[in-house]
């Protein structure tokens, strides 16, 4: 990929994962699901939302070495308990029924195995009521 379009991808990606913790509403006792966090711009956005309170930010990557990258990256925002990442896929996530209080992926659906499973399990992690 040349240079050029891969920062203005970066730049797109970024904006999004802003827009979807916006839309979000996150409160500080939330506790928020990102679902194919990457290089983790989205975590961070919404981990901004739950800093001053009981909230918590959650995040699933299938990918071993995102995992390693961004457990380096965030190791003080996991140190404190804010933040809590795991390799996982989609459709078998380790949460139990009605956990978070929002979820959000930006540019990932199209890596998991199966969209209406996928939706499914996600549902079933979310608390009733809330829309993601």
């Amino acid at each position: 990929m040349l240079p050029e379009a891969k920062n203005k991808l970066k730049t797109h990606n970024e904006i999004l994962e802003h827009q979807a913790v916006e839309t979000l509403g996150i409160q500080p006792n939330h506790r928020i699901l990102e679902v194919g966090f990457g290089p983790g711009v989205g975590l961070a956005a919404a981990l901004r939302r739950v800093k001053e309170g009981s909230g918590k930010v959650y995040g699933v990557d299938i990918s071993s070495i995102v995992l390693s990258l961004t457990n380096q990256a965030f190791a003080t925002e996991i140190k404190s308990g804010k933040l809590e990442i795991v390799q996982a896929d989609v459709i078998n996530l380790p949460y139990g029924k009605n956990f978070f209080d929002g979820i959000f992926h930006t540019n990932c659906y199209y890596f998991w195995p199966d969209i209406p499973l996928a939706i499914r399990e996600l549902n079933r992690v979310l608390k009733p009521g809330v829309s993601w």
